[in-house]
C-alpha cells in the first residue's frame, strides 16, 4: 500500500477521509496489537494469520493473510472513527460496510477489545460468575468469568437477550505480569466460526492515524515537480537479528559484508528474507545491520525480536555514489505534523551488490 509524495506538492483531502476522535488511553495504554493463527471451521486445516491493532478510541484494524500460500491473499477490515471498511482480497478499491455487516464487524473489534483489556474499558457489573456491561453502539455484553475471575466467554446479546456474537473457549497465559488471552473461538448465535490461538500481544503500538484509513480514502497528493519521489509505506511487523559485520561508508562494501552474514545465518536452516537491513543514527551514518525472518511467526524465537508494524516515509537511492546522509535529512524535514521519526534504516536487497538502496523512515504519533 503506497502513496507517492514530491518535493513540490499541494495536498488536498481524498474524498469520503474518515473523521477521527482525539487519542485517549485506556488504563495508561495507547492500544495494542495481537496477533493469532485461525483456523474457520469450515476449513480447519487452512491456517490464517490475523493481525489485530487498535488505537484508542475508534481506531482498528484487522489483516486477515493466509498462512504459507504463494498468494499472499489478504482481506483488511478497518475502523476509522464512526465509519467501517473493508479492503477485499483482490480488489483495487475499499467499500464502506453499513447494515447487518457493519454490525458484525463492530461487535467482533468490540468483543476482542473487551477480552484483551479486561476488566478495562467497560464498566462491568454483576455477581457470582456473571458480569454485565453497556457498549456504545454495541449493546450489551455479557461475560462469563472462571475461577480465577477471567472471562471464560463474553458474548453480545440482542435487546431480547439472544446471543449474537461471542468469544468463547477462552483461556490465558502470563506474559510480562500480565494475564493475556491465549486460545479463543469466535461465535456468531452460538456456532463457532473459528477457533484462534493468540501468540502475541504487543501493548506499545505507534500507528499513524491513516493506518487506519483503507489507502484509496487517504490524503492524496497533486504533484507538480519531480525531484525526489518519496513513497509513504505501511511496514508490517518483523522479526529481526543484528548482524555481526564490520561497518563501512561505503554502501557496496557494506552491501557485501551484511548479505555474506545473512547467507551464513540462513544456512543454519532459516528461512530469512532477501536481503538486509542497516540502521542509522541521526546523521545517516550506519550503525548495525539486520537480518529478518520472511514470517512474522509466534512466540518470537530466541535471539530474534519483534519490530512492530508502522507506517513510514521511503525512497529509493543508488550505490555508490548515494548521500544517504542527504537522503536522510530530506525524509527528516518531510515528517508529517503530529508525527514523530523513528530509527531509520536502509534496506538492501540481496544480490544488488549495493546498487540499490531503498532508505525507510518509520514514524509514530507525537506523544
Amino acid at each position: 500500500m503506497i502513496r507517492v509524495f514530491a518535493l513540490a506538492l499541494t495536498l488536498c483531502a481524498a474524498q469520503g477521509e474518515p473523521a477521527l476522535p482525539k487519542r485517549a488511553p485506556i488504563a495508561h495504554l495507547a492500544g495494542f496489537e495481537s496477533v493469532s493463527t485461525v483456523r474457520f471451521a469450515a476449513e480447519p486445516a487452512r491456517a490464517q494469520r490475523l493481525v489485530a491493532t487498535y488505537v484508542f478510541p475508534a481506531r482498528t484494524r484487522w489483516l486477515m493473510t493466509v498462512i504459507g500460500e504463494p498468494t499472499k491473499a489478504r482481506t483488511v477490515h478497518y475502523r476509522s472513527g464512526q465509519r467501517w471498511f473493508v479492503h477485499d482480497d483482490g480488489s483495487a478499491t475499499s467499500r464502506e460496510l453499513a447494515g447487518d455487516e457493519r454490525e458484525q464487524i463492530d461487535h467482533f473489534f468490540t468483543l476482542r477489545q473487551a477480552l484483551v483489556l479486561w476488566p478495562d474499558g467497560f464498566a462491568w457489573s454483576g455477581g457470582d460468575n456473571e458480569r454485565t456491561t453497556e457498549a456504545a453502539g454495541v449493546g450489551k455484553l455479557v461475560a462469563t468469568l472462571g475461577d480465577d475471575g477471567r472471562p471464560r466467554a463474553i458474548v453480545c446479546r440482542d435487546a431480547a437477550g439472544g446471543e449474537l456474537e461471542g468469544l468463547r473457549e477462552v483461556k490465558w497465559r502470563a506474559d510480562r505480569g500480565r494475564a493475556v488471552p491465549e486460545q479463543c473461538a469466535l461465535t456468531r448465535r452460538g456456532e463457532v466460526a473459528w477457533r484462534e490461538t493468540i501468540e502475541a500481544i504487543e501493548f506499545e503500538v505507534g500507528y499513524l492515524d491513516e493506518f487506519f484509513t483503507p489507502v484509496d480514502r487517504r490524503p492524496h497528493d497533486e504533484t507538480t515537480g519531480r525531484e525526489l519521489a518519496i513513497e509513504s509505506v505501511e511496514l508490517p511487523a518483523r522479526l529481526v537479528r543484528p548482524l555481526s559485520v564490520e561497518l563501512s561508508d561505503d554502501w557496496h562494501e557494506l552491501s557485501t559484508r551484511a548479505n555474506a552474514a545473512r547467507n551464513e545465518l540462513e544456512a543454519k536452516g532459516l528461512k530469512l528474507d532477501d536481503g538486509v537491513e542497516v540502521e542509522l543514527d541521526a546523521s545517516g551514518k550506519a550503525t548495525r545491520c539486520l537480518a529478518r525472518l520472511a514470517e512474522d511467526v509466534a512466540p518470537t524465537p530466541p535471539e530474534w525480536t519483534r519490530r512492530p508494524g508502522a507506517s513510514a516515509l521511503s525512497f529509493k537511492l543508488t550505490a555508490p555514489r548515494a548521500d544517504v546522509a542527504a537522503a536522510l535529512a530530506e525524509l527528516l524535514r518531510r515528517v508529517p505534523a503530529g508525527s514523530r521519526p523513528g530509527t531509520a534504516y536502509v534496506r538492501i536487497t540481496a544480490g544488488a551488490d549495493g546498487r540499490s538502496l531503498q532508505l525507510v523512515l518509520p514514524l509514530a504519533p507525537d506523544r
